[in-house]
């Protein structure tokens, strides 16, 4: 058994990566609970903020290696 901070989402219900987020986000909205981002840097990452923003969908910010830590994998891209 392993153990898993309450706060971080249990990572077989996790998307990572910039271009499965946006597809979730065009496509099924409503499955989204949230999405947790390093704060943008460059236009697509900024242009992802502004669609969640306009789904309501909550965002929260974290580190580089909070989000590694939280998706299990260092191919997040900044999303999760």
């Amino acid at each position: 058994m392993t153990f898993q901070s309450p706060k971080l989402p249990p990572r077989d219900q996790m998307v990572i990566g910039i271009h499965a987020i946006q597809e979730l986000l065009t496509h099924a909205p409503e499955r989204i609970v949230k999405v947790f981002m390093v704060k943008p840097s460059g236009d697509r990452k900024s242009d992802l903020l502004a669609f969640c923003l306009e789904k309501k969908i909550p965002v929260a910010f974290t580190s580089l290696p909070e989000l590694t830590k939280m998706s299990g994998s260092d191919s997040h891209q900044g999303f999760a």
